[in-house]
């Protein structure tokens, strides 16, 4: 009988069922986000220290969602960010299986901030021309001022001198938490305040 659970289990864990109820399909980059409306709203507060020792300094942002565009190799979500005439987009590729952070509305695995790439799962990596990006655990809990969030991937990013700690929550579809250092002292935290809808 145990020949025969244990095999159910490894495919369970495979498909993400029983670990990752959210997740249809662990291999297809649109099952990792949930996907927003026209006018939601993502309100960040940041913490920023300039040098080592300093002083930290509060600020906040927020990011409206302004236009979705599906298509059939990608979804396009424009951005606006502190109600700036500037667009900025969420790029879900369907092809390349990413989700990335671009000041432009086509997919560029190189310049753009590739935020999440299939598999999700620990241990992938994946390069731009500026980061270095590892998947460090998958289905993690996270609490910040929006609230707990029970499905977070924690994404580490590095560059010369830099480091960064993404926490992405595909429930929110956005990154709720990222903690960003420099060599020379520079410290920047950011955590998701609220989403309005």
């Amino acid at each position: 009988m145990k020949a025969k659970i244990l095999p159910l289990i490894v495919i369970l864990i495979i498909s993400g069922c029983s670990i990752l109820p959210w997740v249809k399909d662990i291999n297809n980059i649109s099952d990792w986000i949930s996907l927003p409306t026209d006018g939601n709203e993502y309100r960040y507060n940041t913490r920023t220290k300039y040098y080592d020792g300093g002083d930290w300094h509060d600020a906040s942002y927020t990011i409206e969602i302004t236009d979705i565009d599906e298509k059939s190799d990608a979804i396009l979500i424009e951005t606006r960010y502190n109600d700036s005439s500037d667009r900025d987009y969420i790029i879900i590729d369907k092809e390349e299986q990413a989700i990335a952070l671009s000041g432009d509305d086509y997919f560029d695995e190189y310049d753009d901030f590739v935020i999440l790439k299939t598999p999700v799962e620990p241990d992938n990596e994946w390069n731009t021309d500026d980061y270095e990006f590892t998947i460090d655990e998958v289905g993690v809990k996270k609490e910040v001022e929006a609230g707990i969030f029970n499905d977070c991937i924690v994404i580490t990013y590095t560059d010369t001198g830099e480091t960064g700690e993404i926490w992405y929550s595909p429930s929110a579809g956005t990154f709720i938490y990222e903690d960003y250092t420099t060599d020379s002292g520079y410290e920047s935290i950011t955590e998701l305040e609220r989403i309005r809808e």
